[in-house]
């Protein structure tokens, strides 16, 4: 019997799996229980708890009312730069990712090198600055 495939995933994907990490120990280090955080924010604990998982992406009111409610910017909530904690998880996971890349083909790998092509190059065009509009 064959090993299941993983699903490939999509810079959204990641984009979303980081952020609910990131939200999650955020939450936790302020010993904040997840169904205090969505009754405050006015989300349900089912939709929060899917944020978390890296299952859903947050819209920018559902991002709002978090960073209001753990008094934060938002800039600072989705500001994955000078998170410790999120970079030892990214390396971590990049690690695992790459032990897993060796079992596979070669083809499957270039495909898995293309996403993370995908992905740094929409974090490098998210980390510059906006142009002005003349």
């Amino acid at each position: 019997m064959t090993e299941p495939e993983k699903p490939v995933v999509s810079p959204a994907n990641l984009s979303a799996r980081l952020f609910g990490e990131r939200l999650k120990a955020l939450r936790k280090e302020i010993e904040l229980k997840q169904s205090v955080l969505a009754r405050s924010t006015g989300i349900s604990e089912d939709t929060l708890s899917r944020i978390e998982r890296g299952l859903l992406s947050p819209n920018l009111d559902i991002l709002r009312l978090i960073a209001e409610r753990l008094e934060m910017p938002l800039g600072e909530l989705i500001d994955f730069q000078d998170a410790p904690k999120a970079r030892a998880t990214i390396n971590q996971q990049l690690a695992a990712h790459i032990l897993y890349l060796k079992t596979k083909t070669q083809d499957e790998a270039r495909a898995a090198i293309k996403v993370c092509k995908l992905f740094l190059d929409q974090a490098r065009a998210l980390n510059q600055k906006p142009r002005k509009i003349r």
